[in-house]
């Protein structure tokens, strides 16, 4: 996802879990496939799905722990007493943080394994991310946001402390990139312009 990495969406990207596409992905990561080099996988499963020895860079991008919820339902002709309710809950919520905890761990032990392996850990970004989503923005579409727009939506909060304005980034685009960047910005200036006028 950090653009600095040149990193692209691709078809590998996205892997659900538990299922064979993880080890295929980290199969294709091996390969000298530029589109395989990027896979998102859970890191608690990096290892049964032979993820060791494949790449260079874990990046901590989307990574939190895998937490889990217990819900315990009942309904109005339920046998289940409020006691015994209350006891099934607290038991549901003792259980869901000591499973939570243990996804917990096997990721830390997983991270130091792969280190171990030879893997750099890149630390969550999130201002390179948001970087990353102006870029996408920035080269779609965008009928009813100019890019002015979007400077201030940026300089609205801190969530974005240390992030580029989008208007910034056309320095760094490529030509062609930015001349369709501004074709879209009038686009989108034309397109304000007729609602107004209506």
């Amino acid at each position: 996802m950090y653009q600095q990495f040149g990193a692209r969406i691709n078809t590998h990207s996205i892997l659900p879990t538990r299922t064979g596409l993880e080890k295929l992905a980290a199969s294709a990561m091996g390969s000298d496939d530029k589109e395989t080099q990027i896979v998102e996988a859970h890191l608690g499963s990096a290892i049964e799905n032979d993820f060791k020895g494949k790449g260079r860079f874990v990046n901590l991008v989307s990574s939190s722990v895998l937490s889990v919820d217990i819900l315990i339902a009942t309904t109005p002709s339920s046998d289940v007493s409020s006691e015994e309710l209350r006891v099934l809950r607290e038991w549901a919520g003792e259980a869901a943080l000591a499973c939570s905890e243990a996804n917990y761990r096997q990721e830390l032990e997983t991270l130091e394994e792969l280190k171990k392996d030879g893997y750099q850990i890149v630390p969550f970004n999130r201002s390179a991310i948001v970087e990353r989503s102006w870029h996408a923005i920035l080269d779609h579409p965008h009928e009813y946001w100019t890019i002015e727009q979007f400077d201030r939506l940026v300089q609205l909060g801190n969530f974005t402390k240390g992030s580029v304005l989008p208007s910034a980034l056309l320095s760094r685009m490529t030509p062609d990139r930015r001349k369709n960047a501004i074709k879209r910005d009038n686009e989108a200036k034309a397109n304000l312009n007729a609602i107004a006028i209506k």
